[in-house]
């Protein structure tokens, strides 16, 4: 997962402004060589950039995402060193982020840490730092530092659709329910149509489901975890709504799974509590977002837009369709939300 994820975030096709530096020049034509796919050709004239000035460290730059889209590491890690040491902004941190991941593919994981830990020393506000680091804890099943690590990066920068995604995995990996089903719905809700966004939505309605069986006919065993955490009540509302849709009765004959899913999460939103630890992370970007979405009925269409990526897209499409305007508002008040940030 977390080598995928990373490519999708290495969209680091930068041209340098305009330059009658010969070496520039040619660092601009190496970039637009390998967005065309020719990465040996831009690898040349990265080169040939370099011999014409050895301080020309964004052609060094350049030769280090390469070699790593080549999957050639410690090339890689040799020309980010050198940005490293001379490079300026924003590509301290890109390089860093590609020598990481290369250190932690070739397995060295401490390395890798401390690489992160040194560019955030230098530029705490960068969240993909804190997204790489928490992925490097989170592949040695540092569950917990991986989760801090994630959260300074959701504080930074609440739209990174990956981080709420790889959130919502460690607590999948720690059995935690409710830290688990919201960011996957904050995920969805970023992110809905995607191979990524189909797997996410398998584990989402795997999660709200998870304790409750039915047995036989008269028999649903309801099994609960975390009791007295902050959120056991809203988890055993969740579990009740389920078992209830296992049930015979005559209110869910002609219902679909989607129906339930409808229904059972307006409820567990309905349930999760405002007041409690109201300046907690979990509260201020989980919690208020979705008692709010709940209380200004916009849990259907929610609902609808997640399941975009299911086998349902069909009739998700024509439900949208066909109730454009309560859609749209939904749309319009999620792009416009801000969270309130107790950092």
């Amino acid at each position: 997962m977390k080598y995928l994820i990373f490519l999708l975030s290495l969209s680091f096709f930068t041209t340098f402004a305009q330059s009658t530096n010969k070496s520039l020049e040619l660092v601009n034509q190496g970039v637009a060589q390998y967005q065309e796919g020719d990465f040996d050709s831009a690898i040349t004239t990265f080169e040939n950039a370099l011999k014409l000035d050895k301080d020309t460290w964004q052609a060094s730059y350049q030769l280090g995402y390469c070699y790593f889209v080549k999957k050639e590491y410690d090339k890689a890690i040799e020309y980010c060193d050198i940005v490293l040491d001379k490079g300026e902004g924003e590509f301290l941190s890109r390089a860093a982020t590609i020598k990481g991941n290369s250190l932690d593919i070739l397995g060295k994981h401490e390395e890798a840490v401390k690489t992160y830990t040194k560019a955030l020393k230098k530029n705490k506000k960068d969240f993909m730092l804190y997204y790489n680091l928490s992925l490097t804890y989170y592949n040695q099943k540092n569950f917990e530092k991986a989760e801090e690590n994630i959260i300074n990066g959701l504080k930074i920068n609440d739209k990174h659709a990956s981080s709420h995604l790889i959130l919502a995995y460690i607590n999948y990996e720690l059995g935690k329910k409710t830290q688990t089903i919201l960011p996957l719905f904050n995920f969805l809700l970023l992110e809905n149509n995607s191979s990524r966004s189909k797997q996410a939505l398998t584990i989402l309605q795997q999660e709200m489901v998870r304790g409750v069986e039915k047995k036989d006919d008269k028999n649903i065993n309801i099994t609960l975890g975390n009791i007295g955490s902050e959120f056991s009540a809203a988890e055993m509302t969740l579990s009740l709504s389920h078992a209830n849709n296992l049930s015979d009765r005559e209110e869910n004959k002609g219902k679909t799974e989607l129906d339930f899913f409808i229904e059972n999460t307006s409820l567990y939103f309905s349930v999760l509590d405002p007041g409690k630890n109201e300046k907690s992370f979990w509260h201020e970007y989980y919690v208020r977002l979705f008692t709010t979405l709940h209380d200004k009925s916009y849990v259907k269409s929610m609902c609808y837009f997640i399941h975009k990526s299911s086998d349902e897209k069909t009739k998700i499409d024509l439900w949208i369709d066909e109730n454009l305007d309560t859609f749209n508002a939904f749309a319009d008040w999620f792009n416009a939300y801000e969270r309130i940030k107790n950092n």
